[in-house]
């Protein structure tokens, strides 16, 4: 039977947890968010009730799919289906890693607790960060977002750190709450040890926020957003040559001499274009013929663009059999155009073809 006291911590959990995404409080509320469902899993291994585990599971599944729902519920304006998938996807994993902490907890004590609440959730946000279906929209590192000036030491240790931060403080304050009302001596170093996981982090990024020196070369960016409809006009009502009209016209009124580079989307060209021989491409030879009006600029922009291989060349393990009998892949690739010169077609494999060298090397790469 479900406890409506832990009911009510369950919501106060993932309405905390969901916060930073909907932009409230900064992100404040991560700091504390897990609190609630922390004092659930002590409640329940004190009491120690039949099917513990399912329990811990079905309070931490009901606290997750709220948080998910709050947070990520928008997928649902580009697929319903998608995103219950999505969400009841995520709501089961994050329910087994809590599952997981609150069983350690159980068998070894809040000590044991500790460690199994930061490494498990930490190792999660890893593997689902750089799994081949990742999901790193909700790791907690990233919920700090609106607090850039104290997340700058993340250049060091990424947004994992940040995890790690925030679980490690929202254990503390567990602590803290699960022993009220402490004693004075006891009371103190735990005190005194919250202020210092927050003030030496946060100080550390001021003085690396304020002693930031900005390096004076400035890059003159004309960024070309097209605002086409993905759902009802990409891929059906406007054929790729109008779509690039609309991107080339955006370039037209917003260029101008002083311009280095000209910024597009990803997939602003939708059509075939061979990495063998790109200028065989309409859409590459217009793109270029517009570059003629700004012949010191580069053009950087998504294309879909495809790979032929040679009879004797070394397939990928992604290599398709076309039905002419020869091999090709399919990439999501970003285009650097010129004027004059080889083409710079970059996909995460590598640096395919044309190796033309940019004066702005890291707008590119």
């Amino acid at each position: 039977m479900i406890n409506k006291k832990h009911l009510i911590y369950c919501f106060g959990s993932s309405i905390l947890l969901a916060c930073p995404w909907m932009g409230f409080a900064y992100g404040i509320s991560i700091f504390f968010a897990f609190v609630p469902l922390l004092l659930i899993s002590e409640e329940l291994r004190l009491l120690k009730p039949k099917n513990i585990t399912f329990k811990f599971f079905i309070y931490s599944s009901l606290c997750f799919l709220l948080w998910n729902i709050l947070a990520t519920g928008w997928l649902a304006h580009a697929t319903i289906p998608g995103a219950i998938v999505i969400i009841l996807t995520n709501t089961v994993l994050y329910s087994l890693v809590f599952t997981a902490y609150s069983f350690t907890a159980y068998k070894f004590g809040n000590s044991g607790g500790f460690w199994a609440f930061v490494c498990f959730w930490t190792c999660f946000e890893c593997f689902y960060t750089n799994a081949e279906i990742s999901w790193p929209l909700l790791n907690l590192g990233g919920s700090l977002i609106h607090i850039t000036k104290y997340i700058q030491w993340y250049e060091y240790t990424g947004s994992l750190g940040g995890s790690v931060w925030i679980l490690t403080i929202n254990y503390i304050i567990f602590i803290i709450v699960k022993n009220l009302p402490l004693q004075i001596k006891s009371g103190l170093s735990l005190y005194a040890f919250l202020l210092i996981m927050i003030i030496i982090p946060s100080t550390i990024s001021l003085v690396l926020y304020y002693d930031y020196k900005e390096i004076k070369a400035p890059i003159n960016i004309t960024i070309l957003q097209p605002n086409i409809d993905p759902q009802k006009e990409k891929f059906s009502l406007l054929t790729s040559s109008k779509q690039l009209d609309i991107l080339l016209e955006l370039a037209k009124i917003n260029g101008n001499t002083q311009t280095n580079y000209f910024l597009g989307p990803e997939t602003s060209i939708d059509n075939d274009i061979w990495e063998n021989k790109p200028d065989n491409s309409e859409s590459i030879l217009r793109i270029r013929k517009f570059m003629g009006y700004y012949p010191h600029s580069y053009f950087i922009t998504g294309a879909t663009t495809f790979y032929r291989y040679n009879n004797n060349e070394k397939l990928s393990v992604t290599a398709h059999l076309n039905k002419d009998g020869y091999y090709f892949d399919c990439f999501n690739t970003a285009l650097q155009i010129s004027q004059k010169g080889p083409i710079q077609i970059y996909h995460k494999s590598k640096l395919v073809v044309g190796v033309e060298k940019t004066p702005y090397p890291e707008i590119f790469h």
